[in-house]
């Protein structure tokens, strides 16, 4: 059994977190102008890049087009980017989660995050909040072919269940299926600890992609650019 155990019954602190008021594309929108106008950063966005090793340093290619810089910071998946350095390629075991959202009746006042831990259900977490006055609802759900009857109705249970005084209107948002690339096989870690080893004394900055927190990832990414 698996259970959902609050923060301050096992001696953790109560962690406090922040939403962009207007939403995450607002926010980077923002956030990218910030960046492009005071800081002249360029951005290639949908833009496939090809990375190629020479010797112990790294080049990105887009559109046959050689990128100039000093280091690399990847954040993304790194499939390619070990293939080519080491010739082998990661398990990249994908963990598929079905993506739903819906409006909802009542004005959500105050926004509210939940976890599930339940083999009743595929729901394992959802979010109700209020943007610019959109009341709705974001479920993430396990890919069980659930009709979304089903999973409309367990939603209203589950915000009654949580108190949220709350249901969903009839028709969803948004119904699709993401692949999240979050799980590490031991071949995998075993040649993220090799690729990791090797390119030690390179241009590349890496994000530490077995790593499932957030925190760990920033932190060991602050601990590389820090010690260039």
């Amino acid at each position: 059994k698996i259970y959902g155990i609050p923060r301050n019954n096992v001696g953790l602190r109560k962690l406090q977190a922040a939403l962009p008021l207007n939403g995450y594309n607002d926010f980077f929108e923002k956030f990218k102008n910030i960046l492009e106008k005071k800081y002249k950063i360029k951005f290639h966005l949908r833009k496939p890049i090809k990375p190629i090793w020479k010797k112990n340093l790294i080049s990105l290619y887009t559109s046959a087009k050689e990128l100039k810089f000093d280091n690399v910071i990847w954040t993304a998946n790194p499939t390619s980017l070990i293939k080519n350095f080491l010739s082998e390629k990661l398990d990249s075991i994908p963990l598929v989660v079905r993506v739903i959202s819906f409006n909802l009746n009542k004005e959500v006042k105050k926004n509210y995050y939940a976890h599930i831990f339940s083999s009743k259900t595929s729901i394992t977490k959802f979010y109700t909040y209020n943007i610019n006055e959109n009341n709705s609802l974001y479920l993430e759900c396990f890919d069980e072919n659930e009709s979304i009857q089903n999973i409309k109705k367990e939603a209203n249970h589950l915000l009654k269940k949580f108190n949220q005084n709350n249901s969903v209107k009839d028709n969803h948002l948004i119904d699709r299926i993401e692949k999240r690339y979050i799980l590490t096989s031991l071949r995998d870690k075993r040649i993220l600890n090799t690729f990791y080893k090797r390119t030690k004394k390179t241009n590349l900055i890496h994000a530490g992609w077995e790593n499932y927190s957030r925190s760990d990832k920033i932190r060991i990414l602050t601990n590389q650019i820090d010690s260039i």
